[in-house]
């Protein structure tokens, strides 16, 4: 003789949910109670019955913005170490870190080639030293255009670097469109 189980069924139940009940069931069956009779909105399922498909819900909920720029910074470390890896001069290799403004106690992350550094700390040490300040900046704009022109040389060798490239793009268009939704009303704590 087979036991019966009775329980509700709005959509297909889950194997896991249907083995519960079932075991609650013949637990109870046991008992020196007679079974009591479910009204007929319940469904019957016998115990060898096969059970149904288990369904698939998906629930997607809003990203958070610190999420959200935690996966750009992850995209901007990727591209740097890809260009990083092809790019033959290491003066060029950038490089982030954490730094806080003068004056300020909140850090900034800034990214910096190398020859940035050098160049800086070279008139820094020449001043200190006493000797005439001379502008590092027309030496700086040299290098940068020299450092555009590897990283286009780099882009148009290695598609691992345009594929972190997109990847990176994708990301900080999505994360600038969802902060003009969020902020678009001008008020501090919208949404």
């Amino acid at each position: 003789m087979r036991e019966r189980i009775f329980f509700q069924c709005r959509s297909a139940t889950p194997p896991l949910i249907a083995l519960l009940v079932s075991l609650s069931v013949i637990q109870t069956s046991f008992s020196q109670e007679p079974a009591a009779t479910e009204p007929e909105t319940l469904t019957e399922v016998t115990i060898d019955q096969e059970p149904l498909p288990m369904e698939e819900l998906t629930v997607v909920a809003p990203q958070s913005l610190q999420s959200m720029r935690d996966g750009l910074i992850r995209a901007e470390d990727d591209v740097l170490a890809i260009f990083n890896d092809y790019n033959d001069d290491n003066d060029f290799d950038i490089h982030c870190q954490k730094e806080r403004p003068t004056a300020s106690y909140i850090a900034v992350r800034t990214c910096r080639a190398r020859f940035v550094d050098r160049l800086t700390a070279q008139a820094s040490a020449d001043w200190m030293g006493g000797f005439p300040y001379v502008d590092p900046r027309g030496e700086l704009s040299q290098y940068g255009a020299l450092l555009r022109q590897k990283f286009s040389e780099v882009l148009e060798e290695s598609p691992a670097l345009y594929d972190a490239l997109l990847k990176y793009y994708n990301l900080r268009t999505t994360y600038d469109a969802e902060t003009d939704q969020r902020f678009s009303d001008d008020s501090f704590l919208s949404r």
